[in-house]
């Protein structure tokens, strides 16, 4: 009701609940309220971390949506471009993306018209504003610059971080701010245990525990986090080896395959999913009744997210978190942020030391079996070839790295012809070099891995367009955004009004002659 009233009155918002709260609803019904009365697209633009949750809030949309003839569009990377151009060409009213790929379409086409959006959601916003290594806020920056000044925004999270605080002190106009109230951070309905188990006989803790569940409740689903898509990988085949129904669900699987299992375990065709934290926000399977964390978090916050997955709308859940020798602070760092003592698990031993050699052996084998698949080598190709898309890879033949931008060369001896792409004089076309033209002259040069140089040579060409070769454009203009102050630099701050946008590569024009505050995520939101 908080949520209606905000909108009602035309205020951002943003709210933090806990898992399992009901918060997709929270922001979907009061949208399709305001659609009914003024129904055109892009209406509603939804930003998430993670595709599979991006697919989540569109099935409600759907769901809820239908008996007005809603139109969605779902914007996520793993699928077709030009299909999802089409679809967003047509102005679906609501669009459901994640950031990486909406700024892959805002960059390349003008097919994405967003000039009339009346809401903007970031669904998980800790995730989506936070920097580390999967860091949104380039991608942030480009959307922000497409969306208009005057909309509303609204954010949304189970766990309030220190970047959503400062957010809500710094915006223009003051969001109206929901936040649970209650000294537990998780739902009383889970039932929160932990083993103490020595490192190297954790797997056969983890066997016994399913077997142990598998034998008193068959009809339950289980959902176990690990820290890694190659220990993922390991303990799906080493439980597939144990006669379990194991599926997994990590990032260096095909998206299509990761709808797939996903759509398995919702349906129970497999009861056991095997995940990293990919699948730790948001996603909604009511018939998860038990999550094992593998591996204890490094952080509070995604151990909340990670247990959030059961025990959800006042159902009861069970978690249980293996806890090494070394994982003790880990573990005590999550009992002050939650306000709850975790309890131990009762486990017989004598039982795990009958299968410990069994699942020690079981492991052994399954890691022999994915190196032989080349598992970590397509893991550093498709990290090169991301790096290279980016333009942040250049490299010469003894390995030296330079950032963003193209090498000079005039010893052709140092450069290895099959890797090579060269640019014209002014840096606006590429193609691969023969040696008679290398020879004796001073070129520009990209090296790029052989095995991957006809899969990124179209987006090489788009992207060293302009002065410069592989640097990007540098916007220039006025700048509007959410922080206080006015300057330049391109892009709106996620809260409207007048500040300080998101700056780009380049330096923007400065406005005023006192100067705004200084550039970053948290000063721009």
């Amino acid at each position: 009701m908080a949520t209606f009233e905000s909108l009602g009155l035309c205020r951002d918002c943003m709210g933090c609940a806990k898992t399992g709260s009901g918060k997709t609803a929270a922001f979907v019904l009061p949208v399709l309220q305001k659609l009914s009365e003024d129904p055109y697209g892009v209406f509603c633009l939804v930003l998430t971390p993670t595709r599979e949750l991006a697919y989540q809030i569109a099935e409600q949309f759907r769901a809820l949506g239908k008996p007005l003839g809603l139109k969605d569009c779902i914007v996520v990377g793993g699928m077709d471009m030009v299909t999802q151009g089409l679809e967003l060409s047509k102005k679906p009213h609501v669009v459901v993306a994640t950031p990486g790929r909406l700024a892959d379409h805002i960059r390349s086409s003008d097919t994405v018209s967003l000039n009339r959006l009346q809401f903007l959601i970031l669904d998980e916003a800790d995730r989506l504003l936070e920097q580390g290594c999967t860091d949104f806020t380039k991608d942030l920056e480009v959307i922000l610059s497409a969306v208009p000044a005057k909309r509303q925004t609204l954010l949304f999270s189970a766990t309030l971080t220190d970047t959503l605080q400062q957010l809500q002190s710094i915006a223009m106009n003051r969001p109206f701010f929901w936040e649970h109230k209650s000294e537990v951070r998780t739902v009383e309905e889970l039932d929160q245990r932990f083993i103490l188990t020595p490192e190297k006989v954790k797997d056969a803790y983890l066997v016994h525990l399913i077997q142990t569940f598998q034998d008193e409740h068959d009809d339950w689903s289980i959902i176990i986090f690990t820290n890694t898509c190659k220990n993922c990988q390991i303990l799906t085949m080493m439980l597939r080896e144990f006669n379990f129904p194991t599926i997994s669900l990590h990032s260096m699987m095909k998206q299509r395959q990761r709808f797939a299992n996903l759509a398995k375990f919702k349906s129970s065709v497999f009861k056991i999913l095997i995940a990293t934290d990919v699948a730790s926000r948001g996603l909604d399977i009511p018939t998860v009744q038990v999550v094992i964390n593998h591996n204890t978090p490094g952080l509070p916050k995604i151990y909340i997210h990670r247990v959030g997955r059961t025990a959800r709308a006042g159902r009861n859940g069970v978690a249980i978190t293996l806890v090494t020798q070394y994982d003790i602070h880990l573990i005590n760092a999550v009992e002050e942020q939650i306000q709850v003592k975790l309890k131990e698990f009762p486990v017989e031993e004598k039982e795990v030391l009958k299968i410990l050699t069994q699942v020690n052996v079981t492991r052994r084998q399954c890691e022999i079996r994915l190196e032989s698949t080349d598992f970590d080598e397509k893991k550093k190709i498709n990290k090169r070839k991301q790096m290279i898309l980016e333009g942040k890879l250049v490299e010469l033949k003894n390995g030296e790295t330079y950032n963003g931008h193209l090498v000079s060369c005039d010893n052709w001896m140092n450069i290895n012809l099959r890797e090579v792409i060269c640019t014209s004089r002014d840096g606006d076309k590429f193609w691969r070099m023969p040696e008679c033209y290398i020879r004796g002259s001073t070129i520009k040069y990209l090296r790029i891995p052989d095995e991957i140089i006809d899969m990124v040579k179209e987006e090489v060409l788009s992207k060293g367009r302009g002065r410069g070769g592989m640097q990007q454009n540098k916007p220039q203009g006025k700048g509007r955004g959410g922080g206080p102050g006015r300057g330049g630099g391109a892009g709106r701050g996620v809260f409207g009004g007048r500040g300080r946008g998101m700056q780009g590569p380049g330096r923007g024009q400065q406005q005023d002659k006192k100067p705004g505050k200084p550039q970053g995520v948290k000063n721009q939101l």
